[in-house]
């Protein structure tokens, strides 16, 4: 848990510095930028990781996302990929997987029900994403 958040935290700090430094371009050069589109953008990404972060487990959609956030759902993945370097759906996989790690790895909760935890509807989808991620199957590293 303390690798994901510390994850998480330079995620935030990056996203946070760019965000400075395309103020600052901004403020340098109205005529060719537009401010009020660089304030929203990191905002919105920051609500977006939060209630993803919140609400992995019932896999919101891309689009459900941009919604909440006002913003049409091209440009809100075009926003995020932008910020953080992988697409929308890459990311939330990674939430879920890394969700289930921890479970994995500090509790004895029956596999099945850790990828029902971790908003799998399908043990095998969960199995087949799990080890193509982390290269070692869900009992494997319950084992280790």
């Amino acid at each position: 848990m303390k690798s994901w958040a510390l994850r998480h935290e330079k995620l935030t700090k990056a996203v946070q510095k760019k965000y400075e430094y395309k103020a600052s371009i901004a403020f340098k050069d109205e005529f060719e930028t537009s401010h009020s589109e660089h304030e929203q953008s990191p905002t919105s990404i920051q609500k977006a990781l939060l209630y993803m972060h919140s609400h992995f487990k019932e896999n919101p959609k891309m689009g459900e996302v941009a919604k909440m956030l006002y913003l049409n759902e091209n440009y809100f993945c075009t926003l995020f990929k932008e910020h953080i370097g992988e697409t929308y759906k890459d990311y939330l996989k990674k939430l879920k997987l890394e969700h289930a790690k921890k479970l994995i790895i500090n509790t004895d909760i029956p596999l099945t029900q850790i990828s029902l935890e971790c908003g799998y509807s399908s043990h095998s989808n969960f199995n087949r994403d799990f080890k193509k991620f982390f290269d070692i199957s869900p009992s494997e590293m319950r084992d280790n």
